[in-house]
């Protein structure tokens, strides 16, 4: 609803400006005297104000089309092995590998569900932990058959 703030407004700044209202904040303006309703001509200049001032931040699309990405590990995927998962507008897509818009976290899911970060630290660790377990092995065999020489 379209009001005329008067003379009685109590913000100076106000006083002989046209505001737009919902009707009961208005209508509420209205009976207490600041402002007197400013009817429209017809509907055509109505809808042209309205438009004018663009839409209102309240009105949001609620089911915009937003990727929902997510990481399926081995053990729970029917394919055995990890994927990720896009649903966009009602369409499942799964990948084997990480897609060039799929976000960082989900990539970085993907890598730890498939193994695949690379961390040299810990390959020769690891490396270095299996040559001690062969020489263990191999001495713990000596001991218990002996030695063949």
């Amino acid at each position: 609803m379209r009001i005329k703030y008067n003379e009685f407004a109590p913000n100076p700044t106000l006083r002989n400006t046209i505001a737009h209202f919902p009707a009961h904040i208005a209508q509420n303006l209205i009976a207490q005297g600041i402002a007197v309703a400013v009817p429209y001509k017809n509907y055509g200049e109505r809808l042209s104000e309205e438009f004018a001032q663009g839409s209102d931040p309240s009105n949001v699309n609620a089911f915009a089309p937003v990727a929902e990405w997510g990481v399926r590990e081995a053990a729970n995927s029917r394919f055995s092995k990890a994927v990720i998962i896009k649903r966009f507008r009602g369409e499942i897509t799964y990948f084997e590998q990480p897609p060039s818009d799929a976000p960082p976290d989900i990539v970085a899911r993907f890598n730890v569900a498939t193994r695949t970060i690379k961390r040299p630290d810990l390959e020769k660790a690891r490396q270095e932990q299996h040559a001690q377990q062969e020489q263990e092995k191999a001495g713990f065999y000596g001991v218990l058959y002996g030695s063949r020489k």
